[in-house]
This record gives C-alpha cells, structure tokens and sequence, in this order.
C-alpha cells in the first residue's frame, strides 16, 4: 500500500505493508525528509533527530480533507488498525518545543480550478477545460 504523508504542500510517498507498525512506517518518513530537507525549512520547525517527534493525523472524513485531521495515538498500531487505506492522506507535523500541547496539521490540499481568463483561452484553442480534480479517497 501507498500512503500519502503531506504538510503543508509537501507530500512524500511511502509504499508499506498495510500490517507494519506506524512507528517503523514514521522512521521511514524521518528518513525521507532528512534525504530531502537536511537544513529543515519547515514551518513547524527544523526536522527533528528521532521519529517519536513525529506526530500523525488522519482524516477526520476521507471524502473530505477539507475537514482536518485528527492526531493519530498509538506507533504499535498498523495503518489497517487506523483504517488508512491505499492512498489516504496523512498528514504530518513536529512535536512542539515550546511546551505547547495543541497539536496542529498544517495542510494546503490542492485545489485546481481555472479562472476565467483560462477558461476563454483554452475555448478559443479548442481545448477541453480541466475543471476542478478531487483527490480520489476510497
């Protein structure tokens, strides 16, 4: 299975076994994000040294990210135990230094729809308008 890790409007792919523990899963992100970013320039911080830093949020309604995310509880479980399926966004964040207990999932879904300018252009070349995509969450 596939698992769609994003904050803000980074996204990073992990491919898992739908019955490997969370925690395991949350070092191969740590991995990632030290290979990709190894200065930081998060917004909620620099990435941390351990992936217990690392907290989880799954959607509060899979047809609709737009409603957030809830603080994922237990590294011990699988994602089948969290009913994260194939493809699901889960969003990330840091844990917080300053003392602040508020967990906080910062998450720009991506959003395409053309305006109307683009909308002229593209009937004026014959083009079909792309309308708005939603993400598919099954």
């Amino acid at each position: 299975m596939t698992i769609v890790f994003i904050q803000d409007k980074r996204s990073v792919l992990i491919s898992t076994n739908k019955d490997e523990a969370i925690g395991p899963i949350k070092q191969e992100l740590l991995s990632a994000l030290t290979s990709a970013y190894p200065k930081g320039g998060f917004s909620s911080g620099p990435v941390p040294e351990s992936a217990d830093d690392i907290l989880l949020g799954v959607m509060i309604d899979r047809s609709n990210p737009y409603r957030g995310f809830t603080e994922l509880q237990s590294d011990h479980d699988t994602p089948s135990k969290a009913k994260i399926a194939d493809g699901d966004l889960v969003a990330y964040t840091f844990k917080n230094t300053a003392g602040d207990s508020e967990v906080t999932f910062n998450v720009t879904v991506p959003d395409y729809v053309e305006d109307e300018e683009d909308l002229m252009r593209r009937d004026e070349m014959d083009e079909p308008p792309r309308g708005r995509t939603r993400f598919a969450l099954s």
